[in-house]
Protein backbone atom coordinates (compact mmCIF):
# COMPACT_ATOMS: atom_id res chain seq x y z
CA UNK A 1 0.00 0.00 0.00
CA UNK A 2 2.78 2.36 0.78
CA UNK A 3 5.51 3.85 -1.76
CA UNK A 4 8.87 4.22 -0.99
CA UNK A 5 7.44 8.22 -0.84
CA UNK A 6 5.47 6.96 1.93
CA UNK A 7 2.23 7.84 -0.02
CA UNK A 8 -1.00 6.27 0.74
CA UNK A 9 -3.41 7.19 -2.56
CA UNK A 10 -1.42 9.54 -3.37
CA UNK A 11 -1.31 11.60 0.77
CA UNK A 12 1.78 11.38 2.58
CA UNK A 13 0.91 10.07 5.77
CA UNK A 14 1.22 12.96 7.72
CA UNK A 15 -1.54 14.94 4.84
CA UNK A 16 -3.99 12.04 5.32
CA UNK A 17 -4.23 12.62 9.32
CA UNK A 18 -3.88 16.79 8.91
CA UNK A 19 -7.00 16.56 5.77
CA UNK A 20 -9.11 14.09 7.92
CA UNK A 21 -8.85 16.51 10.67
CA UNK A 22 -9.74 19.49 8.73
CA UNK A 23 -12.96 17.32 7.11
CA UNK A 24 -13.83 16.70 10.56
CA UNK A 25 -13.94 20.51 11.63
CA UNK A 26 -16.19 21.28 8.56
CA UNK A 27 -18.41 18.60 9.02
CA UNK A 28 -18.72 19.45 12.82
CA UNK A 29 -19.55 23.02 11.04
CA UNK A 30 -21.25 21.86 9.00
CA UNK A 31 -23.58 18.83 11.14
CA UNK A 32 -27.38 20.63 10.91
CA UNK A 33 -27.72 20.56 7.31
CA UNK A 34 -25.66 17.63 6.69
CA UNK A 35 -27.82 15.90 9.13
CA UNK A 36 -30.28 15.69 6.14
CA UNK A 37 -28.06 13.55 4.15
CA UNK A 38 -27.28 11.26 6.64
CA UNK A 39 -24.18 12.02 8.51
CA UNK A 40 -24.56 11.56 11.93
CA UNK A 41 -22.44 12.76 14.89
CA UNK A 42 -21.07 9.21 15.19
CA UNK A 43 -19.65 9.15 11.62
CA UNK A 44 -18.07 12.39 12.36
CA UNK A 45 -16.80 11.05 15.41
CA UNK A 46 -15.73 7.62 13.71
CA UNK A 47 -13.19 10.34 11.06
CA UNK A 48 -11.63 11.82 14.26
CA UNK A 49 -10.93 8.51 15.44
CA UNK A 50 -9.65 6.60 12.74
CA UNK A 51 -7.59 10.23 12.09
CA UNK A 52 -6.23 9.44 15.68
CA UNK A 53 -5.36 6.03 15.51
CA UNK A 54 -3.97 6.53 11.95
CA UNK A 55 -1.94 9.67 13.28
CA UNK A 56 -0.79 7.18 16.14
CA UNK A 57 0.08 4.31 13.78
CA UNK A 58 3.88 4.88 14.35
CA UNK A 59 4.50 1.13 14.78
CA UNK A 60 6.21 0.24 11.85
CA UNK A 61 8.75 2.84 12.72
CA UNK A 62 8.68 1.70 16.36
CA UNK A 63 9.20 -2.15 15.10
CA UNK A 64 11.81 -0.95 13.23
CA UNK A 65 13.49 0.23 16.06
CA UNK A 66 13.15 -2.47 17.57
CA UNK A 67 14.56 -4.84 14.87
CA UNK A 68 17.64 -3.05 14.90
CA UNK A 69 18.15 -3.16 18.80
CA UNK A 70 17.56 -6.99 18.45
CA UNK A 71 20.26 -7.05 15.44
CA UNK A 72 22.50 -4.96 17.56
CA UNK A 73 22.11 -7.21 20.75
CA UNK A 74 22.34 -10.27 18.55
CA UNK A 75 26.04 -9.50 16.51
CA UNK A 76 26.91 -8.56 20.65
CA UNK A 77 25.88 -11.70 21.56
CA UNK A 78 27.99 -13.58 19.18
CA UNK A 79 30.93 -11.45 19.63
CA UNK A 80 31.15 -12.30 23.11
CA UNK A 81 30.68 -16.08 22.35
CA UNK A 82 33.32 -15.88 19.79
CA UNK A 83 35.62 -14.02 22.46
CA UNK A 84 35.34 -16.58 24.93
CA UNK A 85 35.33 -19.56 22.69
CA UNK A 86 38.71 -18.30 21.53
CA UNK A 87 40.08 -17.62 25.03
CA UNK A 88 39.14 -21.17 25.46
CA UNK A 89 40.71 -22.81 22.84
CA UNK A 90 43.75 -20.66 23.61
CA UNK A 91 43.65 -21.88 27.29
CA UNK A 92 43.77 -25.26 25.95
CA UNK A 93 46.71 -24.61 23.27
CA UNK A 94 48.95 -24.15 26.75
CA UNK A 95 47.83 -27.44 28.05
CA UNK A 96 48.03 -29.47 24.96
CA UNK A 97 52.00 -27.73 24.74
CA UNK A 98 52.35 -28.79 20.80
CA UNK A 99 50.48 -31.67 21.11
CA UNK A 100 48.66 -31.03 17.89
CA UNK A 101 46.85 -34.22 17.40
CA UNK A 102 44.41 -33.83 20.83
CA UNK A 103 44.38 -30.07 20.52
CA UNK A 104 42.67 -30.58 16.83
CA UNK A 105 39.58 -32.00 19.01
CA UNK A 106 39.13 -28.87 19.80
CA UNK A 107 39.40 -26.78 17.19
CA UNK A 108 36.94 -24.16 15.68
CA UNK A 109 38.10 -22.25 12.94
CA UNK A 110 36.61 -19.33 10.98
CA UNK A 111 34.15 -18.92 13.92
CA UNK A 112 33.63 -15.18 12.59
CA UNK A 113 32.62 -16.69 8.87
CA UNK A 114 29.93 -19.04 10.54
CA UNK A 115 26.59 -18.33 10.00
CA UNK A 116 24.33 -18.09 13.14
CA UNK A 117 23.23 -21.30 12.79
CA UNK A 118 26.66 -22.90 12.35
CA UNK A 119 28.10 -21.19 15.36
CA UNK A 120 25.05 -21.98 17.90
CA UNK A 121 26.07 -25.80 16.71
CA UNK A 122 29.54 -25.83 16.67
CA UNK A 123 29.32 -23.78 20.25
CA UNK A 124 27.21 -26.04 21.66
CA UNK A 125 28.96 -29.30 21.11
CA UNK A 126 32.45 -27.79 21.96
CA UNK A 127 31.17 -26.95 25.57
CA UNK A 128 29.99 -30.17 25.96
CA UNK A 129 33.16 -32.14 24.80
CA UNK A 130 34.81 -29.64 27.46
CA UNK A 131 32.31 -30.73 30.31
CA UNK A 132 32.97 -34.40 29.40
CA UNK A 133 36.23 -34.39 30.13
CA UNK A 134 36.57 -32.45 34.05
CA UNK A 135 39.43 -33.76 34.25
CA UNK A 136 41.56 -32.11 31.17
CA UNK A 137 39.84 -29.00 31.77
CA UNK A 138 40.72 -29.03 35.78
CA UNK A 139 44.57 -29.22 34.17
CA UNK A 140 43.85 -26.45 32.11
CA UNK A 141 42.97 -24.24 34.88
CA UNK A 142 39.25 -23.74 33.64
CA UNK A 143 37.19 -23.78 35.93
CA UNK A 144 33.39 -24.54 36.57
CA UNK A 145 33.03 -20.43 36.81
CA UNK A 146 34.42 -20.08 33.50
CA UNK A 147 32.46 -22.95 31.98
CA UNK A 148 29.13 -21.39 33.19
CA UNK A 149 30.00 -17.84 31.81
CA UNK A 150 30.69 -19.72 28.03
CA UNK A 151 27.46 -21.56 28.53
CA UNK A 152 25.85 -18.50 29.70
CA UNK A 153 27.23 -16.80 26.38
CA UNK A 154 25.69 -19.66 24.50
CA UNK A 155 22.07 -18.90 25.81
CA UNK A 156 22.40 -15.49 25.48
CA UNK A 157 22.81 -15.77 21.75
CA UNK A 158 20.34 -17.98 21.20
CA UNK A 159 18.21 -15.79 22.84
CA UNK A 160 19.04 -12.90 20.77
CA UNK A 161 18.45 -14.96 17.46
CA UNK A 162 15.20 -15.67 18.74
CA UNK A 163 14.48 -12.25 19.39
CA UNK A 164 15.94 -10.96 16.27
CA UNK A 165 13.05 -13.59 14.68
CA UNK A 166 10.03 -12.14 16.66
CA UNK A 167 11.12 -8.33 15.83
CA UNK A 168 11.57 -9.11 12.61
CA UNK A 169 7.51 -10.71 12.56
CA UNK A 170 6.91 -7.87 14.96
CA UNK A 171 7.79 -5.49 12.17
CA UNK A 172 5.90 -7.32 9.21
CA UNK A 173 2.47 -7.16 11.44
CA UNK A 174 3.51 -3.82 11.92
CA UNK A 175 3.45 -2.86 8.27
CA UNK A 176 0.21 -4.22 7.55
CA UNK A 177 -1.53 -2.35 10.84
CA UNK A 178 -0.56 0.80 10.11
CA UNK A 179 -1.58 -0.26 6.41
CA UNK A 180 -5.16 -0.62 7.24
CA UNK A 181 -5.26 1.95 9.67
CA UNK A 182 -4.62 4.77 6.60
CA UNK A 183 -6.69 2.73 4.34
CA UNK A 184 -9.40 2.64 7.14
CA UNK A 185 -8.86 6.40 7.39
CA UNK A 186 -9.17 7.45 4.04
CA UNK A 187 -12.47 5.61 2.55
CA UNK A 188 -14.39 6.50 5.74
CA UNK A 189 -13.16 10.41 4.90
CA UNK A 190 -14.16 9.80 0.89
CA UNK A 191 -17.33 8.43 1.67
CA UNK A 192 -18.34 11.52 4.04
CA UNK A 193 -16.93 13.84 1.24
CA UNK A 194 -19.28 12.97 -1.43
CA UNK A 195 -22.12 13.18 0.79
CA UNK A 196 -21.22 16.70 1.80
CA UNK A 197 -20.18 17.78 -2.06
CA UNK A 198 -23.15 16.74 -3.36
CA UNK A 199 -25.04 18.49 -0.63
CA UNK A 200 -23.15 21.85 -0.98
CA UNK A 201 -23.20 21.42 -4.75
CA UNK A 202 -25.79 24.00 -5.87
CA UNK A 203 -25.55 25.71 -2.37
CA UNK A 204 -22.05 27.17 -1.87
CA UNK A 205 -18.92 26.70 -3.60
CA UNK A 206 -16.73 27.77 -0.73
CA UNK A 207 -18.54 24.91 1.09
CA UNK A 208 -17.97 22.67 -1.41
CA UNK A 209 -14.49 22.98 -2.29
CA UNK A 210 -14.43 22.29 1.90
CA UNK A 211 -14.84 18.68 0.84
CA UNK A 212 -12.66 18.20 -2.41
CA UNK A 213 -10.23 15.39 -1.82
CA UNK A 214 -7.07 16.00 -4.16
CA UNK A 215 -3.95 13.62 -4.72
CA UNK A 216 -0.37 15.18 -3.91
CA UNK A 217 1.52 16.36 -6.54
CA UNK A 218 5.05 17.82 -6.87
CA UNK A 219 4.41 18.64 -10.29
CA UNK A 220 2.64 22.31 -11.00
CA UNK A 221 2.48 21.37 -14.42
CA UNK A 222 -0.32 19.46 -13.83
CA UNK A 223 -3.21 19.21 -11.94
CA UNK A 224 -3.43 16.60 -8.97
CA UNK A 225 -5.94 13.69 -9.91
CA UNK A 226 -9.17 13.29 -7.36
CA UNK A 227 -9.23 10.71 -4.88
CA UNK A 228 -12.38 8.58 -5.77
CA UNK A 229 -14.54 7.56 -2.82
CA UNK A 230 -15.44 4.30 -1.93
CA UNK A 231 -18.23 2.35 -3.69
CA UNK A 232 -20.19 2.47 -0.86
CA UNK A 233 -22.02 5.61 0.55
CA UNK A 234 -25.43 6.56 2.00
CA UNK A 235 -27.71 6.16 -0.41
CA UNK A 236 -28.68 9.56 -0.78
CA UNK A 237 -25.53 10.43 -1.80
CA UNK A 238 -25.40 10.28 -5.67
CA UNK A 239 -22.39 12.57 -6.84
CA UNK A 240 -22.68 13.92 -10.20
CA UNK A 241 -19.56 16.29 -10.39
CA UNK A 242 -16.00 15.95 -11.06
CA UNK A 243 -13.75 15.86 -7.60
Amino acid sequence: MFNKNDQITGYKKADVVAKANEVKSNLLRDADELKKQNVTPDDINKLGTLAEAAGNSHTDEIALAKQVFATTTKNNAKNALIDGLEETQNMLTGYFKGNTDELQLYKLTNLSGMSDAQLTISAGNFINLLNANPDMLKAANIDSAFMDDLSAKLTAFVTSQSNCVEAKRERKEAAITGSQAFTDLIQHMGTLCLVAKNYWLQKSDNRYTDYVLHRSSKSAASPPAPVTPPATTPASATDNSAA
